[in-house]
């Protein structure tokens, strides 16, 4: 972050992270919508084409895991999964950054979803499974809303019940509301 970061700067690198967030959800939706032979052999994407290279991929490989019903959901939910790992984890790591920078994270500490969202986004930059260190078993049971988090889930899987996209995305909104009106 820079010496000029405010919080409007903040906010629009919160409105970015939740649109590409919203971009990913939509290439999931319409992968799972459509058929294989609807997409191209081969791609070259104009936005990553340069004067002195273009970046072309074979989307073969693609169209035959697309082809098969078992596949397209395993890549789908790979894709979901890795969208929402890259949402969490970037709000959290902006938000948190700028409460550091801005000698405010006394503050964001005590945001009623804080320590949930900061051990999810330690499961999530993991291996999605519950990690807990010794400082973390001291501040457990953790909860956002109804959701807990407990010192028995050490070691376990992330749950949809947990943390899927549409309590991601309620997070978001409530982690965004806090940077406008908690934060300065």
């Amino acid at each position: 972050m820079t010496e000029n970061m405010d919080k409007d700067y903040v906010l629009g690198l919160l409105n970015t992270t939740f649109n590409n967030y919203a971009i990913g959800c939509i290439a999931g939706d319409w992968l799972s919508n459509k058929t294989s032979s609807s997409l191209p052999a081969n791609i070259v994407l104009k936005n990553l084409s340069f004067s002195e290279i273009s970046v072309s991929f074979n989307l073969k490989p693609l169209k035959n895991m697309l082809s098969d019903q078992e596949m397209r959901n395993k890549l789908i939910n790979e894709h979901m999964k890795s969208l929402i790992r890259s949402f969490i984890k970037e709000t959290f790591e902006i938000v948190k950054l700028y409460a550091n920078e801005t000698k405010q994270f006394s503050i964001l500490k005590n945001a009623d979803w804080y320590q949930f969202i900061r051990v999810i986004r330690n499961n999530l930059a993991h291996d999605f499974r519950f990690r807990f260190r010794e400082s973390d078993k001291k501040i457990l049971p953790v909860m956002w809303r109804d959701k807990t988090i407990t010192v028995d889930m050490d070691g376990q899987p992330l749950q949809v019940h947990i943390m899927n996209d549409a309590y991601a995305i309620e997070l978001f909104k409530e982690i965004y509301q806090f940077v406008k009106i908690a934060l300065e």
